[in-house]
């Protein structure tokens, strides 16, 4: 459960080298609560290119650095504007995380997400004196989202909901949150149900003929 909450650490921390940013994860619940995980990181041009820094040398570098880290991944550069200025970084797909699966109990599918553990490392980080407070991110243009997208309608105390999406701005999150948990009730007839009384007629109607 703890590799999705690195990820955004390991945000953080560029945020600490290059300033504003913008940050993506999104997460797949399919019905069996198997989790497959996306990321988007952007930062601007202007923090990336500081110095005389090669945009192209930079982007290249992140990218080394997170092919490392999920070999398995599909990793591109993007560019994107936001209010006029210009962002460059990666999208990261198809990041697996055999520690993170949602619970499926009857027709429900939960995922449960930790979040005292982020809570208490940035904390930590904060002994270094700089000021990782989510007002202060917020204020140099900073955004940290977390999407999830579950098998049926989905139903969370967070962020907004929108059928099977659940958009949360984690920057946002009450101070103090221990989880974030998301459910949703799989809808439509089981007809596999109907499986066993059609075999069990079937049965019944073939030793009467005989």
């Amino acid at each position: 459960m703890k590799k999705w909450l690195k990820m955004m650490l390991v945000c953080v921390l560029s945020f600490m080298m290059t300033g504003c940013m913008k940050m993506t994860i999104t997460m797949n619940v399919n019905k069996k609560g198997e989790v497959t995980e996306d990321m988007k990181i952007l930062m601007s041009k202007e923090m990336l290119t500081a110095n005389g820094a090669d945009l192209d040398a930079a982007l290249e570098s992140m990218k080394k650095e997170y092919v490392e880290k999920y070999p398995d991944a599909k990793i591109e550069t993007v560019t994107e504007k936001f209010d006029d200025a210009e962002y460059a970084g990666l999208n990261v797909t198809g990041i697996k995380d055999e520690d993170l699966k949602a619970t499926v109990e009857g027709r429900v599918v939960t995922l449960e997400l930790p979040m005292n553990d982020l809570t208490e490392d940035v904390s930590d980080m904060n002994n270094t004196g700089m000021d990782f407070s989510p007002s202060q991110l917020k204020s140099f243009g900073c955004s940290m989202k977390l999407v999830v997208n579950m098998p049926d309608k989905a139903e969370c105390e967070y962020g907004t909901v929108d059928g099977k999406t659940v958009t949360i701005d984690l920057l946002e999150v009450p101070s103090g949150t221990k989880s974030i948990t998301v459910t949703s009730k799989l809808g439509g007839f089981p007809w596999w149900l109907l499986i066993i009384p059609i075999a069990a007629a079937a049965v019944f109607f073939l030793r009467r003929k005989k």
